[in-house]
């Protein structure tokens, strides 16, 4: 046998890392995470230096690398930054001296949904009966938006009373104009104010107020009042549970007031009443005057303005007795008057008749006189009845006539003596005052003549 050759050192050829033999393994998720892990590759040759990971979104074609990780460490790694609910191919290769390797296989992971982001309102509109909402959609993380859920609260912070105070009475319809409209100007808040959901959520008690499809992107509050500041808040709702809310606020836009209500009278006389009535809702600004008008019931009512001023209650004087009135009363704020109240119907009390003024003798006889007197004013009254009373000096006075008519005869008197007459007007609502006594002496002894009334 001959003896060895000398020695010789050969090197093999370096390459590329192979791929590792199975794709990434899940280990976990979150709804922005993936955790994984991967089988060692061959180094072909060469030592491995480091890993590398990508990652694509399955739906978008959206790559991106993951953190390259030292071989030395172990085959271990998190991806962060990825979207809620999102599917990804992921896949793994390695990197030694040569350069980088062949990928693995992909493997399909997906991130967890999460619950909705926050929607954020993009315009709120407010009229003073209703408040117009509308927002952009919420990211739903994954998982379809199934409702949008709208809560109110009444704001503890701004009102229109704190905003500004009622303008005092105006002493010249220019000065009320004037003042009406620094007011009217400091109402102008129609604008949106966006608070954060935790201020809002610490200190206001909200309501839920609606919900609509997670398709909508608008909801008409048509519960408010004018001249409030109301805080609206929104949330979306997937499956994965409730998002975060967006807060803001808006103030309705300021009114004239309500009409007044519960007018009543009292104190009611022949010629005075009280009316009184109930404050109404201001609608925003402070309510600071009233008016109260008055007619008498007739088609058409002619209205006449008996006061204007701040109380809620009025004597009227001068009034007809027995007479139907009519009321009604107006409220007065920065924005302008109200509609009249509902009409109130009362009436004075009926007076008895006035005293008779003309009481006259028209012809006498020895035994006959006839008298006569014009009608007084019956105060509201349609029927009456009078009563002519008769005696001679030291008598007591005696009804002698009773009667509907203005004029009497007065029979079976005797001849050449005095006698005082005195008349008197009867209705409903009592008996009047006499006439002052008319002195009349009949005539001496002549024949009686005839006597016509």
């Amino acid at each position: 046998m001959s003896k060895w050759s000398e020695v010789t050192f050969i090197t093999a050829a370096q390459n590329v890392p192979l791929a590792p033999k199975a794709p990434p393994a899940l280990l976990s998720a979150t709804s922005t995470s993936l955790r994984l892990s991967w089988v060692q590759a061959k180094g072909n040759g060469s030592l491995i230096m480091n890993y590398t990971i990508e990652v694509t979104d399955k739906r978008t074609g959206v790559r991106r690398m993951g953190a390259e990780v030292n071989a030395t460490e172990a085959r271990v790694t998190t991806v962060y930054g990825l979207l809620p609910g999102k599917t990804y191919e992921v896949r793994v290769r390695a990197t030694n001296g040569v350069g980088a390797g062949v990928w693995s296989v992909n493997a399909t992971m997906s991130t967890l949904h999460d619950i909705p982001s926050a929607p954020q309102w993009s315009v709120i509109n407010a009229s003073s009966t209703e408040v117009v909402l509308r927002w952009l959609p919420a990211h739903d993380n994954g998982d379809k938006v199934r409702a949008y859920v709208i809560e109110r609260a009444l704001s503890h912070f701004r009102t229109i009373s704190t905003l500004s105070a009622a303008p005092p009475p105006a002493k010249s319809p220019s000065q009320l104009r004037e003042q009406a409209q620094l007011h009217r100007a400091l109402l102008r808040t129609n604008v949106l104010m966006q608070l954060s959901s935790t201020t809002s959520s610490a200190v206001l008690d909200f309501v839920e107020i609606g919900k609509v499809s997670g398709l909508s992107q608008e909801y008409t509050d048509t519960t408010v009042s004018p001249g409030i500041e109301y805080v609206y808040r929104i949330h979306a709702v997937n499956n994965a549970g409730s998002g975060p809310s967006t807060a803001a606020s808006i103030i309705t836009n300021a009114d004239v007031p309500d009409s007044p209500s519960e007018l009543t009278a009292t104190q009611v006389a022949d010629t005075s009443a009280r009316i009184s009535w109930r404050r109404p809702t201001s609608n925003g600004p402070t309510v600071y005057r009233y008016r109260l008008e008055i007619a008498e019931l007739r088609d058409p009512p002619l209205w006449t303005i008996k006061y204007e001023g701040d109380r809620v209650q009025f004597i009227l004087t001068n009034l007809i007795n027995g007479t139907t009135y009519l009321a009604r009363v107006h409220a007065l704020n920065c924005k302008g008057w109200s509609a009249p109240s509902p009409i109130f119907t009362f009436a004075t009390q009926s007076a008895v008749p006035n005293q008779i003024t003309a009481f006259h003798l028209r012809k006498r006889s020895s035994r006959a006189v006839v008298l006569s007197w014009s009608q007084p004013s019956l105060n509201g009254q349609t029927q009456v009845t009078y009563i002519v009373q008769a005696r001679q000096p030291s008598q007591r006075w005696e009804d002698v006539y009773t009667g509907t008519v203005a004029n009497a005869t007065i029979r079976n008197l005797k001849p050449a003596q005095k006698y005082d007459f005195r008349v008197v007007a009867i209705s409903a609502a009592g008996r009047g005052v006499f006439t002052a006594p008319l002195p009349v002496t009949t005539r001496v002894g002549e024949p009686e003549p005839p006597i016509r009334p």
